[in-house]
């Protein structure tokens, strides 16, 4: 089958970000079908051209845009649309006999929906969060008729899909509300467990905790800035925390900015790292950490690539926020959920990490067994062959 995966965020192991698109188009060529990845760049030398090329067996074709995280929301908006419009143009135009149409951002349906009305084509709607539910609960979206229009957009996304994905249950929630429980399926992101090692080396002297992923608005990387603070006021050897982001985003200068005027020394900063330096790095660390705004929505509405890299790699997390990954957390013994404004709770936490570095052992091999038992890409993917082994 000839298959034309539509995913403005695409990644490889070689990038910074998410590669569930890149192993699920591997996946799917290893069954013997034909996959065509549509995807944004940011080469500034090239803009606004486009271009094919191929990795790996994936064929792609690559639409410039100059797109960065860093943008404002309007001009962001501006690169959906462009994107979402050139991609209406190739489904008109190239050869293929299924859509797999994943979001963020939801532009990515209309394309979907186009190839749906004008040639008849099935397509597969992958849900990565709610749009416009999540942006309006951040106060992102305060335009009613801007919100009614994507809403509008969502539900005939959901309607007129063949399937449906949801990668949490809030999410498989959500679309259910239009459509048949028939028609959508859990599939969260995955732990790819043969890419992560198992966690071997645990620091005898300093513990080590590292965030990998984006510095935005949701990620609610002030409320870790603040901790580390709290850490080093309030324990007899503060420095015995080390608090290490990778990433970027909007708020990468202002969390600069406030390290270096608040003196947060047990907080650095480093550049985003690809997924295949990532994977030696993390075995430099002894926790992962999960971190959001304490936003309602998200507490189910999530499907944080970094949790199931953080088990694959077997490190305990620390989650500073209610649901189902907090859950899962408490669950399997594999971490902390912490509401970081219980204070005494944040320091008995804390200090039982430094009085017994074998909790730490423990959890970092259940995170790893919770990883290899229900979240392997192995697991998740036998999913999706079902899925497309049905259209053929």
């Amino acid at each position: 089958m000839k298959i034309l995966y539509l995913h403005q965020y695409f990644q490889t192991p070689q990038d910074a970000g998410g590669t569930r698109s890149y192993y699920i188009a591997k996946h799917l060529i290893s069954l013997g079908h034909q996959v065509k990845m549509v995807y944004a760049t940011s080469d500034r030398g090239a803009k606004n051209k486009s271009k094919k090329t191929c990795y790996e067996g994936i064929q792609l074709i690559e639409l410039n845009y100059n797109y960065s995280n860093k943008f404002s929301l309007l001009r962001r908006a501006l690169i959906f649309l462009k994107f979402s419009m050139k991609s209406c143009y190739l489904v008109l135009k190239e050869d293929y006999d299924l859509i797999y149409a994943t979001s963020t951002p939801l532009t990515v349906g209309i394309p979907a929906l186009v190839a749906k009305f004008f040639r008849g084509k099935k397509f597969i709607f992958e849900v990565r969060d709610l749009w416009p539910e999540l942006p309006k609960a951040m106060g992102i979206i305060n335009s009613k008729i801007l919100f009614e229009s994507l809403k509008i957009l969502e539900i005939n996304c959901y309607k007129y899909s063949d399937y449906c994905i949801g990668l949490s249950p809030g999410i498989v929630d959500g679309i259910n509300k239009y459509v048949s429980k028939n028609k959508t399926i859990l599939i969260p992101n995955y732990s790819n467990v043969d890419f992560f090692k198992e966690k071997n080396n645990f620091s005898n002297k300093k513990i080590k905790l590292i965030y990998a992923g984006a510095f935005g608005y949701a990620n609610g990387l002030d409320n870790i800035l603040d901790l580390a603070k709290f850490i080093l006021k309030n324990l007899d050897d503060p420095e015995l925390f080390e608090f290490h982001f990778y990433g970027t985003g909007i708020k990468l200068d202002h969390l600069k900015l406030r390290i270096e005027k608040e003196n947060i020394i047990n907080c650095k900063i480093f550049l985003p790292v690809s997924k295949i330096k990532l994977k030696k790095i993390f075995n430099l660390y002894d926790l992962g950490i999960m971190s959001l705004e304490d936003i309602e929505e998200f507490y189910y509405g999530t499907s944080p690539n970094k949790f199931f890299d953080y088990i694959a790699a077997g490190l305990p997390v620390l989650c500073n926020y209610p649901g189902w990954v907090s859950e899962l957390i408490i669950k399997h013994n594999c971490g902390f959920s912490l509401n970081l404004k219980n204070k005494n709770n944040v320091l008995k936490v804390f200090k039982k990490m430094i009085a017994n570095k074998n909790w730490l052992k423990t959890q970092s091999k259940n995170s790893r067994r919770l990883a290899e038992n229900f979240f392997s890409d192995k697991v998740q993917l036998k999913k999706i062959t079902k899925i497309i082994e049905s259209y053929k």
